[in-house]
């Protein structure tokens, strides 16, 4: 899926495979479990993204990484 940073609206509920994508959903998860490293938050999406596409809907990413994290 092609992303473009500008097109906040249409983009708002997925999480492609574009850096500041996957480090936007680092850094909420970060918040949330602070005892983890940022690669394993990092591999926790990478997986959940994996397991979640074709609709890389960011709310199901998000409950994926977090399932797997803790």
């Amino acid at each position: 899926m092609s992303d473009d940073p500008k097109k906040k609206h249409e983009d708002a509920r997925t999480v492609s495979s574009q850096p500041w994508e996957i480090d936007y959903a680092v850094n909420v998860l970060r918040v949330k479990f602070p005892q983890r490293t940022a690669d394993e938050v990092r591999r926790a999406v990478q997986e959940a993204k994996k397991e979640v596409e074709p609709s890389e809907d960011r709310q199901k990413v998000m409950d994926r990484a977090a399932s797997k994290l803790g």
